[in-house]
């Protein structure tokens, strides 16, 4: 009998985290799903990791480096269920997350299922992400270029045929999440957030991850590649936001200011947000991560997800 769900996990040396990431997957109350671990060339112990939970679930597939969106899309073409999830090598379903999603796409197959994460930075600093869902004529592109919005790879659960029909850009190095939520957007599909989380999104700077603020250039040349399907909003908003936070991280912040000031002369921002921005590309260096991550101390509670605080945004 087929899967109903097919996992789809891209792992490149992280021997450490991943045995945990499928242990989540395992433990999901789906029973009738499979783990497809698309190994990207690594070098360490993952596949030993993976062989040894040896579970009839689990199909383990090695490619040589060609990137994380090479991996998706290659679990992607392997998928064998209705429904594809995806989730990263350091991230970790939450209990019932697949169960969740699987409800909304029975009533609506052809909506993208996404919910909100347990953000962790490491050393008792949690909080949840995005602080809202769309609204309803909310357009997806201004929702995560402009505003707060966030759709995490991890969360994401869909039709194996919309994935198979959008995939991932194989030669995009950061900036997935967006990416992905943006063209989905445009091929037509509609988007439905779980408020309860779906997942913990291990968010910590350990050197083995590509972040998008070390690629402004990279990211502006992605710009003009959604140019013609996103609104001005979307596009002079992300410019002003993250292309200009990760421009002053690379000792361009008069270029980065430019940009941000191009956007709240377009009104992209709320007067809150924007105040937001402006710390950020002023304390880029990990300065305004430091303080954010301050603020966050205060513990969340993983155990308890019935009624996350209202409190803890980002």
């Amino acid at each position: 009998m087929a899967p109903l769900v097919s996992v789809v996990i891209p792992i490149y040396n992280r021997e450490h985290t991943i045995s945990e990431a499928i242990s989540s997957v395992l433990l999901q109350s789906i029973p009738n799903c499979e783990i497809i671990v698309v190994d990207d060339g690594s070098v360490d112990g993952g596949r030993q990791r993976v062989m040894s939970l040896d579970d009839t679930r689990i199909r383990y597939v090695y490619q040589p480096n060609s990137g994380a969106n090479s991996a998706r899309n290659r679990g992607i073409d392997l998928a064998r269920g209705q429904y594809v999830a995806l989730l990263d090598s350091d991230d970790r379903f939450l209990p019932g997350h697949l169960e969740r999603s699987l409800a909304v796409l029975s009533k609506a197959p052809d909506v993208i299922v996404f919910a909100r994460v347990v953000v962790d930075r490491g050393s008792g600093v949690k909080f949840l992400k995005p602080p809202r869902a769309p609204r309803h004529d909310e357009k997806i592109c201004e929702y995560v270029m402009s505003d707060r919005g966030f759709i995490q790879t991890s969360t994401l659960v869909l039709a194996t045929s919309t994935a198979r029909r959008v995939r991932y850009l194989d030669w995009l190095k950061c900036g997935q999440d967006t990416d992905f939520a943006v063209r989905l957007s445009d091929a037509g599909f509609s988007f439905v957030m779980l408020e309860k989380p779906g997942a913990i999104w291990r968010d910590v700077a350990d050197g083995t991850r590509i972040s998008a603020a070390s690629h402004p250039e990279h990211l502006l040349s992605w710009l003009d590649y959604v140019r013609p399907f996103v609104t001005d909003k979307a596009l002079i908003g992300y410019r002003g936001w993250h292309i200009a936070r990760a421009l002053a991280l690379g000792h361009q912040r008069l270029r980065g200011l430019r940009y941000f000031a191009a956007a709240l002369v377009k009104r992209c921002y709320s007067p809150e947000l924007a105040a937001r921005i402006l710390l950020q590309i002023l304390l880029a260096g990990g300065a305004y991560r430091a303080t954010a991550n301050l603020l966050h101390r205060p513990k969340l509670s993983v155990a308890n997800q019935s009624a996350p605080g209202e409190n803890l945004r980002k």
